[in-house]
């Protein structure tokens, strides 16, 4: 496991994104239904992540309707 970051939150905890073998563990459970794509920050990510995201976002929720 690699978590990528170079942000924390007010509280000091990190914020990133977690890679499992190579694979964005977080982008996995947002195209599975089981998280969201948090727009507030999208900015935050790189163009790249921020398409990826959305775009999972959108089928998850065409699937699970």
């Amino acid at each position: 496991v690699v978590v990528e970051y170079d942000k924390r939150d007010r509280y000091g905890r990190i914020v990133g994104k977690v890679l499992v073998g190579g694979e964005d563990a977080c982008l996995a459970q947002v195209s599975a239904g089981l998280a969201w794509h948090y727009k507030k920050y999208q900015n935050e990510q790189t163009e790249t992540d921020r398409q990826l995201y959305s775009e999972a976002e959108i089928r998850a929720q065409c699937v699970f309707r």
